[in-house]
C-alpha cells in the first residue's frame, strides 16, 4: 500500500549555500551614489534581489528597506530573484538558468529528501556527504525522461517528453551534510525553477480514489476589439485524498498540518513508481476522524507554483 507524505522545508539561506556556478549578475550591485531612473534596475547580494526603479531622480533610497518600497509613491519594486537564487525562492515560474549543466553545493542542516520542480534537464545527479569534504553517504543519478507511449505509433512518433520534477528520498540524516546537486544537458540551456529541502514525514497509508485536478493561474484579457493575449503561467495540481492512520500517530500527525497550515509545502500522495503527478506543490486543509484504534486523514491540498508566503 502506498503512503501519503509531506516534506517540512527548511529555507535556504546564504549562510546555506556553500558555491553554485549560476552568475549572480542580472545587473549591477545598487550604489547609493548612483541617480536611478524610472525602469533602471539593480540587484542586492544581501537579499538577492532584483530591484527596479520606479521614481525618477531616485537618489540614495535603499531598495532593501521596505520604506523604500512600501510607501504611496516607492521608489523602488521588488522585481524578481537574481538568477542564482531564483530556484531558491519557492516560486516554480522564476527559474535559475545556465548553459549545459548547472551545479549547486549546499550545506542545509539535517534533511533526508529532496525535491526539485520546474526542471528543463537531462540527467540529475544528488550526491550526500557525511559532512563538508567527507564520505560519500548517498549518490543518484537520474534520467529525465518520462515518455510512457502507449502503442507502437507512439513509440515511433510521439515526441520526447521530459521529466519536469524529482523527488529523491531516503537520505540519511546528518547534521553537518553536504549536498551537492547537477543538472545536465547535452545542448541549450539547464533550468531550475525550485529545489526543496527538508523533512519527509509519512502521514498514512493512501487509500484508494485520490482524486487530481489541474489548475491553471493563466489568464485571458481581450480588448474592446476582440484581440486576446494570454499571460501563460506554470500550470499545477489540486489533489484530494483519504489516508488511514495508526491512533498513536494521529496526534503528531495533527501537529504537523497545524505547523503547515498557510504554508505552501510539497505533499505527496504515493510513494510508489508511476504517481508522480500525485505529488503537489500547495497549500492543505485537513480532518481528522478519531474512530477506533485507525483514524481517517482527509487532505485537499490547492496547487500553487509558489512557497512563497508574503
Amino acid at each position: 500500500m502506498s503512503t501519503v507524505s509531506a516534506i517540512v522545508p527548511q529555507s535556504i539561506t546564504t549562510a546555506k549555500l556553500v558555491s553554485s556556478n549560476a552568475p549572480e549578475a542580472d545587473f549591477p550591485v545598487y550604489d547609493k551614489t548612483k541617480t536611478y531612473a524610472v525602469g533602471d534596475r539593480c540587484i542586492s547580494p544581501v537579499t538577492h534581489r532584483i530591484y527596479e526603479s520606479m521614481r525618477a531622480s531616485n537618489l540614495d533610497k535603499d531598495p532593501t528597506d521596505i520604506r523604500n518600497r512600501a510607501a504611496t509613491a516607492p521608489w523602488w519594486a521588488d522585481f524578481d530573484p537574481t538568477n542564482r537564487w531564483a530556484m531558491f525562492d519557492g516560486d516554480v515560474s522564476t527559474q535559475t538558468v545556465v548553459p549545459t549543466s548547472l551545479r549547486v553545493v549546499l550545506k542545509p542542516g539535517i534533511f533526508n529528501a529532496v525535491y526539485m520542480a520546474g526542471i528543463d534537464a537531462d540527467d540529475a545527479v544528488v550526491t550526500v556527504k557525511d559532512a563538508p569534504g567527507g564520505t560519500v553517504i548517498f549518490t543518484k543519478t537520474v534520467q529525465l525522461e518520462e515518455s510512457q507511449p502507449a502503442d507502437y505509433d507512439e513509440y515511433f512518433w510521439m515526441p520526447f517528453r521530459a521529466q519536469k520534477d524529482l523527488l529523491i528520498e531516503g537520505i540519511e540524516q546528518y547534521a553537518s551534510a553536504e549536498l551537492a546537486i547537477d543538472l545536465l544537458k547535452g545542448g541549450g540551456n539547464v533550468r531550475c525553477g525550485m529545489l526543496a529541502i527538508g523533512d519527509l514525514r509519512v502521514v498514512g497509508k493512501t487509500l484508494s480514489g485520490v482524486k487530481i485536478k489541474p489548475r491553471s493561474y493563466s489568464y485571458t484579457d481581450i480588448d474592446t476589439y476582440g484581440r486576446l493575449k494570454t499571460v501563460r503561467r506554470p500550470a499545477t495540481c489540486d489533489m484530494s485524498l483519504t489516508a488511514i492512520v495508526e491512533r498513536s500517530e494521529a496526534d503528531s500527525i495533527i501537529d504537523l498540518a497545524k505547523d503547515l497550515l498557510d504554508v505552501s509545502a510539497v505533499w505527496i500522495g504515493s510513494n510508489l513508481p508511476g504517481y508522480r503527478s500525485l505529488r503537489v506543490v500547495g497549500l492543505a486543509s485537513c480532518s481528522m476522524d478519531y474512530s477506533g484504534q485507525y483514524c481517517r486523514f482527509s487532505l485537499d491540498v490547492t496547487g500553487v507554483i509558489s512557497t512563497v508566503s508574503q
